[in-house]
């Protein structure tokens, strides 16, 4: 095996969805969450007595407001009603449905279950209107939605609709110690202008629209250039439209917006392995590394890797046993054979074979597992390493 040859097999792992790809991947971005009827809304209360609006808040496990916008869903009998993004605070409002078919006034949602609150002669109309409401909350839940977080589901069954229109609180907690940079504070600084336009990108790119959510990307970022996420969904547009160099354009002008969200640094790396500037890989993976020390596997990784390239053994063995540090998780199988790679130019075989074993291990059925067993079968007969107990 040469250099050049595991590069070639373990850049896969640092190249991004939508990198000059026809249509990038759903659900690697936040613009996954967005349909086209998705509208930012503030709290209400009950407007009247027929139309109750729902409210509630989203908070990050430490109580504090969501760094962005979150999307909210409904569902009713496993069937998705509705999406709304919260305000800056994290609050949300939707009017109530039926979970049997649309509606949004109690008598329409009264008809559904066979009473009518107008004729309702032991009732109130708030009172009558409410109990309808409450049947067609029936298998009903709340969910929220934001990359690099979960959220526990809210049910809306047993909700008191009396006098008290407040579902309760959902809680975000990161998917990780890195999942908090997968988001970008600079969202809520945006002005309404730069929010509107941003969410007819979204809109544009659920439904694969690539100019026209390259336009309304945009133009959110002409409005409002420290807009980061609008700028790293711009380079997808562009990605998606064969532009490669106004995407990497678009993904570096993310960074400078700000540098914590680490999102554009897959998508500029993989494109500068393609072009097999390993310098600027390099670089880029340092900055990333440096956004938090503690929360990328991958970008130590990517460090290793271009510093095998460039020679310099000393700093990828380094990176590459720092990203199994790291890697609590044990998700990232190719930092063991980087290393197991590195120990065997070294001739240190004994070591490599120890790691090209774990990499085995962890990704059996890997696209170069019948190479690293055979190099590891090759230690074994010339005595390099002892055979597997």
């Amino acid at each position: 095996m040469d250099a050049r040859s595991i590069v070639l097999t373990v850049v896969v792992c640092v190249s991004a969805p939508g990198v000059l790809a026809q249509s990038p991947a759903s659900g690697n971005t936040p613009s996954a969450a967005g349909p086209p009827s998705l509208q930012r809304q503030s709290p209400a209360a009950i407007t009247d007595s027929w139309r109750m609006f729902l409210t509630g808040n989203v908070t990050l496990n430490d109580g504090t407001a969501p760094p962005e916008f979150v999307v909210v869903k409904q569902t009713c009998g496993g069937q998705l009603k509705r999406e709304v993004l919260t305000d800056a605070a994290g609050q949300f409002s939707f009017k109530s449905a039926s979970s049997r078919g649309a509606g949004t006034e109690a008598s329409q949602d009264a008809s559904v279950v066979g009473r009518n609150p107008m004729e309702d002669l032991g009732e109130s109309k708030t009172a009558a209107g409410e109990k309808a409401i409450r049947n067609g909350l029936e298998g009903c839940g709340l969910e929220a939605v934001l990359p690099g977080f979960i959220a526990s589901p809210l049910s809306l069954n047993s909700h008191n609709l009396s006098g008290n229109p407040q579902v309760g609180t959902i809680i975000l907690k990161p998917l990780s110690k890195a999942g908090g940079y997968t988001v970008s504070a600079t969202t809520l600084q945006a002005p309404p202008k730069a929010l509107k336009a941003y969410e007819k990108g979204l809109a544009a790119m659920k439904e694969e629209k690539w100019e026209t959510a390259e336009r309304e990307f945009g133009r959110a970022a002409e409005v409002y250039p420290g807009f980061a996420v609008a700028w790293y969904e711009l380079g997808v547009a562009r990605s998606a439209g064969m532009d490669g160099a106004g995407a990497e354009e678009a993904w570096k002008r993310s960074l400078q917006a700000d540098p914590k969200y680490v999102k554009p640094y897959q998508p500029l790396i993989a494109m500068a392995n393609q072009r097999h500037d390993w310098a600027q890989s390099e670089h880029l993976a340092s900055e990333w590394i440096n956004t938090d020390r503690e929360a990328f596997p991958e970008a130590y990784l990517v460090d290793a890797l271009a510093n095998l390239m460039l020679d310099d053994l000393e700093k990828a063995e380094h990176s590459a046993r720092e990203s199994i540090r790291v890697d609590t998780q044990h998700q990232v199988s190719k930092s063991r054979y980087v290393l197991g790679y590195i120990l065997g130019l070294r001739r240190e075989f004994a070591a490599s074979a120890e790691y090209f074993r774990e990499y085995l291990t962890m990704a059996p059925h890997a696209d170069n597992a019948a190479l690293v067993r055979q190099q590891l079968d090759e230690y074994e007969r010339a005595g390099l390493a002892a055979p597997k107990p």
